[in-house]
């Protein structure tokens, strides 16, 4: 409703999150209205990169395994810290409370579950240049191979 507008009609999207990481239902609610929107555009836009001639498109999918978009993907990176980094680092970004940040981490798969599940994992414990660092890795294996 316009409860969770802000005075000029954009989305007040801290209080949206309050709402939805703390009630499922919502969530779910939210997802299954969002989500296939969300899917539809970024099939279009692979399409459109395709088309203009690029070899590779990379999609940033936070909710990739919840949303069981994997058959979208060839391969599957996922960016890893320990859950105490992943906390803390939340709780900077967005001005969120410990428990507020543990909400939206509990609403979704854990990070290790996640690496689990991926082709390639990139450890983001560190220095911002050892993560860029593997992240180069990545690209030149994945750019040989193919």
């Amino acid at each position: 409703g316009k409860d969770i507008l802000l005075e000029d009609g954009n989305l007040n999207r801290a209080k949206l999150g309050e709402i939805i990481f703390r009630d499922k239902e919502k969530r779910e609610k939210l997802n299954e209205i969002t989500h296939p929107r969300v899917k539809d555009y970024m099939l279009k836009e692979r399409e459109r990169f395709f088309e203009a001639g690029e070899k590779v498109v990379f999609f940033d999918i936070p909710l990739l395994f919840e949303s069981h978009l994997e058959s979208l993907v060839d391969q599957i990176i996922v960016v890893w810290t320990t859950p105490e980094t992943e906390l803390k680092r939340l709780m900077e970004r967005n001005n969120l409370t410990k428990e507020e940040a543990l909400a939206r981490i509990n609403s979704q798969m854990g990070i290790d579950e996640k690496a689990k599940k991926a082709d390639f994992v990139i450890d983001n414990n560190e220095s911002l240049e050892k993560t860029q660092k593997q992240v180069l890795t990545f690209i030149e294996r994945f750019v040989n191979n193919k």
